[in-house]
């Protein structure tokens, strides 16, 4: 666990989104592809909040926890056992509908404490999504976790990532977006202030898996817009100006400081509350 409470129980990449975070964090693995498992992160976690001397957020690192391998393993789920037992809140990214086999230990955990759970989604046209995500995913699956999720007491974040022109860098893809965190009561939704970023390894992974993908696109990026490493899809404020106001009519946290300020901060919410047999023997 990192000083920041931090878990990463899988290593390498778990997903085929063409920008990749492990590359760009250049994660210390030979081959960021291949991924890799912890099998005694469970009971290291374990451990670990056995020392703490006061409660927080427990966060997932850059490799999705409810990944093919999880499946088998179910370590991300002993995980949640031992963040539940010690009374802690946890704040997961995902992209897979294996979360909901979870969903009996999310909602114990938010009875107590917060309950993230941040679904990655950056668009809902089925060609732009699967040129960002790759054929292997699906808009459906995302929708089956939001689906699965509401009204369940777990806080629920949509990750709207990566933004790149041409395909969800337009004003209806906002709109979409927004009217979608509003039918499934989000807590947050995050644009990453309409900015994406390509770090290290990942610009030349990015243009290799965008020409595999699409390649007239591919040319326009490359003719066009001269092979950018960095998109800024909001100069003049407008995306900005849209979201805040749809956001503040709806109570629905949007910047970067209110969402990390939110999921930072530890809460009690059996303060004042009678507990029960289970929780008294879980003292």
């Amino acid at each position: 666990m990192t000083p920041q409470n931090g878990i990463n129980i899988y290593r390498g990449s778990t997903d085929n989104c063409i920008v990749s975070k492990v590359r760009a964090r250049g994660a210390r693995v030979k081959n960021p592809g291949e991924m890799g498992i912890k099998a005694d992160a469970d009971q290291l976690l374990s451990v670990e909040l056995r020392k703490k001397r006061s409660r927080g957020i427990i966060y997932t690192g850059l490799s999705d926890p409810y990944n093919e391998l999880e499946r088998e393993s179910g370590i991300m789920r002993k995980c949640l056992m031992a963040v539940l037992r010690f009374d802690f809140g946890i704040d997961i990214t995902t992209r897979r509908s294996l979360i909901l086999r979870d969903k009996d230990l999310l909602k114990d955990i938010a009875d107590r404490t917060k309950c993230i759970v941040r679904i990655v989604l950056p668009c809902l046209k089925k060609d732009a999504f699967q040129i960002i995500e790759g054929d292997k995913d699906s808009i459906d699956e995302r929708l089956e976790i939001l689906e699965g999720l509401k009204d369940s007491g777990v806080d629920i974040m949509l990750d709207v990532f990566p933004m790149l022109p041409e395909l969800n860098s337009d004003e209806d893809n906002l709109l979409e977006m927004l009217e979608l965190a509003k039918k499934y009561k989000v807590k947050a939704i995050d644009f990453h202030g309409f900015k994406t970023k390509l770090q290290n390894d990942m610009q030349d992974y990015f243009y290799e898996k965008l020409k595999e993908r699409n390649k007239a696109l591919y040319d326009h990026y490359i003719n066009k817009l001269g092979r950018p490493k960095e998109f800024n899809l909001d100069k003049d404020g407008k995306f900005y100006k849209i979201l805040a106001d749809y956001c503040i009519k709806e109570g629905i946290l949007f910047t970067k400081e209110e969402i990390d300020d939110y999921a930072r901060k530890y809460e009690n919410k059996k303060e004042g509350k009678q507990l029960s047999f289970f929780d008294l023997t879980q003292q």
